[in-house]
């Protein structure tokens, strides 16, 4: 599996999975299903680490130590991915660019990729520290220096 993906591993169920299974249940959120288009009501969804274990018909108790967070009302889609975008401006705005990187997570946008060539070796920066935890932000891709004939790429 390719670090970043966004990738939903959904089981079905009709029974709650057992309750110290559970780290958080998103309750009775509107889920969109992505694949055929509709929208999925009255179900909770059931998180163990930084994974879905399951999504089940929404019940109104959960055990008193699980957290769960209401989102009644509210919808729930996949991570969307943000697949040609520039950070720019080369080193002076290495700052800016970061501090950027967590308004994509707050608009949903779970996965970035960078077509700019001017601050690659920022970005693969970048995804060691998120990989590490140490940061909501992204997970970041880029597409390497730009290519302008023999010796167009320096050591750095």
């Amino acid at each position: 599996m390719q670090p970043g993906l966004v990738i939903f591993y959904i089981t079905l169920r009709d029974t709650a999975c057992s309750q110290q299974n559970i780290d958080l249940v998103i309750s009775n959120p509107l889920i969109i299903n992505v694949s055929n288009g509709t929208v999925l009501k009255n179900h909770d969804i059931l998180i163990k680490g930084n994974l879905i274990n399951a999504i089940v018909p929404h019940r109104k108790k959960y055990h008193s130590a699980i957290l769960v967070a209401d989102a009644s009302n509210r919808y729930l889609i996949p991570g969307l991915r943000y697949m040609h975008m520039h950070f720019g401006g080369g080193g002076s705005l290495v700052a800016k660019n970061k501090a950027l990187l967590p308004l994509f997570i707050a608009n949903g946008i779970t996965a970035v990729k960078d077509a700019a060539p001017d601050i690659s070796m920022q970005v693969l920066q970048w995804r060691a520290v998120i990989a590490s935890g140490t940061l909501l932000e992204p997970a970041s891709f880029t597409s390497g220096s730009k290519l302008k004939g023999t010796n167009s790429i320096r050591a750095r």
